[in-house]
């Protein structure tokens, strides 16, 4: 056992913003995405990888197109330096994770992580992105999730996020569907505090994104239009780092309030 769950992971939707055939498919505990939440929060943080060797895609190939380009193999020393920092904003997918019916007191094992998490070949990756790719990242996603007509497969691109949050309008035009975005960063006046604000559109300003290969390869639709400045994969297993977290917690893992959750609101 690594640990208990603190609360039920299953929570209802605060709203009910997808056709019908969705509720009729998912599982309640899905769609209120606690567990998508939870999960994304415990993996920003350091993920130390020191390896002689790791995947890199974008510094070593300036031909680098997501989801086409292969991964090149070489020694780099510097995603070994990067993976000991805590990530300023964690991504994913929430076609990541399978399930959420995790009851209170319930123990919680490596074949817990496996059943909520199938993907076992999934491994902890980064990106180093602007504000303005960030912005545009999350545009792709919900470009894809209300794709006409209508595929219920394209719910897995919702991102959920942890150091990073915004409003969702489903309906709305391209462009327009996500706004309010703000990211968690430390108060200049306190050094100590954090606090969220506006997302900084500028070139000279980067973000490091700590994710999953699927994602850093481009998938769903996730880097449509987008060069990141860099982008590292790592061997270590997404599954392996997670049960890491719960092993360090010595007690019960807490699932995120509504208030601490990535998706502030959301309309149809």
């Amino acid at each position: 056992v690594l640990a208990f769950a603190a609360d039920s992971f299953c929570r209802e939707p605060t709203s009910w913003i997808f056709p019908q055939i969705v509720y009729e498919t998912f599982p309640i505990c899905i769609l209120g995405g606690v567990m998508t939440q939870a999960v994304v929060d415990a993996q920003r943080r350091a993920h130390p990888f020191c390896e002689p060797l790791a995947e890199t895609l974008a510094e070593t190939s300036a031909e680098y197109i997501p989801g086409e380009s292969e991964p090149i193999t070489v020694p780099e020393p510097f995603l070994c330096q990067r993976s000991n920092l805590i990530p300023d904003i964690s991504l994913l997918n929430n076609g990541a994770v399978r399930s959420g019916e995790i009851p209170e007191g319930a123990p919680i094992t490596n074949e817990t992580i496996a059943n909520f998490l199938p993907f076992g070949t999934n491994t902890i990756a980064y990106l180093q992105l602007t504000g303005d790719d960030l912005v545009k990242l999350l545009d792709n996603t919900m470009d894809r999730v209300t794709k006409d007509p209508f595929n219920i497969r394209n719910m897995a691109a919702v991102p959920f996020a942890s150091g990073l949050r915004y409003d969702l309008h489903f309906s709305a035009p391209p462009g327009e569907k996500v706004f309010n975005i703000e990211v968690l960063v430390r108060d200049a006046s306190s050094l100590k505090d954090y606090v969220w604000l506006p997302i900084e559109s500028s070139p000279q300003k980067f973000y490091w994104v700590v994710t999953n290969n699927f994602v850093a390869r481009g998938g769903d639709n996730y880097l449509n239009g987008i060069t990141p400045e860099w982008v590292g994969i790592t061997s270590l297993s997404y599954n392996d780092e997670l049960a890491k977290y719960l092993a360090g917690l010595k007690g019960s893992w807490v699932p995120p309030t509504d208030e601490e959750m990535s998706i502030k609101s959301s309309k149809p």
